[in-house]
């Protein structure tokens, strides 16, 4: 994984937006903007992940908070960011938060000034946001941290991706066989072509019957394997 250098573009524009804010109006809403930018622009430059802004969560008690931002993957949520304004106390803000049902597995409360990250639900590392070596720390222990669940999850996707890919080009392989040495199965495939073209698509051509059936036959398989249904059709 790459590295989040002191002197990337991302940190000199976030610290440059920072000043200028700080000149309009020091307030969460304005500067909140500053983090968020360099967040969304590190977490896709080292990871290729996306920043989710103000995204709200039901808890198993009901209640719904809401993160002011969230880096995440098609998949999985990662990290969490937490924006205060200069005029916050974050050594008040974080326990309040905490004790709200806000996740510590992974995130950065911040307030421009300072930001304070949890990891596995403690205190990490603290850093000054205006000292580049800091906040290079920081960043880089965010997006480096990774929940053993969530790269088992990885590592099992790119299995599953080339597993059906394999099972998908021996199906075919079978079908054309088919085509080619089972009359039985052309009688049937005719059949369904002729229905297929009633209900679906009166052009719809044979090479597209075939894709149905591979869909068809791997959907099956992981509704057995992940629902545990081996009598699902009964």
């Amino acid at each position: 994984m790459p590295a989040i250098k002191v002197d990337s573009a991302a940190i000199k524009k976030y610290q440059a937006s920072v000043t200028d804010y700080e000149k309009q109006a020091a307030h969460e809403g304005n500067t909140s903007r500053a983090f968020a930018n360099l967040l969304e622009e590190s977490a896709r430059e080292v990871r290729g992940w996306d920043l989710v802004r103000e995204v709200s969560t039901r808890l198993n008690n009901g209640k719904t908070i809401r993160y002011d931002g969230v880096v995440r993957d098609q998949y999985l949520s990662y990290g969490y960011w937490e924006a205060k304004d200069s005029s916050d106390d974050l050594n008040t803000i974080i326990p309040e938060k905490i004790k709200d049902g806000y996740s510590t597995s992974n995130i950065i409360f911040e307030d421009t000034r300072r930001a304070v990250l949890y990891q596995a639900g403690a205190k990490e590392l603290e850093a000054d946001t205006r000292n580049p070596e800091q906040l290079a720390r920081l960043l880089n222990r965010f997006f480096e941290y990774d929940i053993s669940a969530f790269k088992t999850f990885r590592e099992a996707i790119g299995a599953f991706k080339d597993k059906v890919r394999e099972i998908g080009l021996t199906l075919q392989d079978r079908i054309t066989a088919a085509h080619e040495h089972n009359p039985a199965f052309n009688k049937a495939f005719e059949e369904f072509h002729e229905l297929c073209k009633k209900a679906l698509n009166p052009n719809i051509a044979p090479a597209a019957i075939d894709e149905m059936l591979i869909q068809h036959m791997l959907t099956e398989r992981l509704i057995r394997s992940v629902f545990e249904l081996d009598d699902w059709k009964k």
